[in-house]
């Protein structure tokens, strides 16, 4: 009989984020020649709330809340990426929220035929209010 493998450290899951976290609308903000294949938004420009998650996420935010009655979430940064490399980006130039606040939903969509690959990641970040 095979042992189910460990539950993942969500404190662990989170600092590997904070590890590997970029902020792109800092990086275009400051590169000497734009990228012509990453758009980068700010919230003030290109607004988004709950309504715009996709639904397997929205699923995930609502069970999240029956177990967390008292918290809301507020979304702070979203980022698409297509096979593996950022498209679109709505971020402004602040940081991740503290660990204890840091939420971060990702959905991932995936089509793989014989000729090709097409990965597709939309993620989120929010703070824990």
């Amino acid at each position: 009989m095979l042992n189910p493998p460990p539950a993942p450290d969500p404190v662990d899951l989170l600092n590997r984020f904070r590890a590997s976290y970029r902020n792109y609308h800092t990086l275009v903000a400051n590169a000497d020649e734009p990228s012509p294949d990453i758009v980068v938004e700010t919230p003030a420009s290109h607004p988004f709330g709950e309504g715009q998650l996709p639904e397997g996420v929205r699923r995930l935010v609502e069970t999240y809340r029956v177990d967390h009655p008292d918290e809301k979430i507020e979304l702070l940064k979203y980022m698409r990426l297509v096979n593996g490399a950022p498209e679109f980006v709505v971020e402004d130039d602040l940081d991740l929220p503290p660990t204890e606040e840091l939420v971060t939903l990702s959905q991932t969509v995936t089509l793989n035929t014989s000729e090709c690959v097409h990965v597709v990641t939309d993620l989120f970040v929010a703070r824990r209010l």
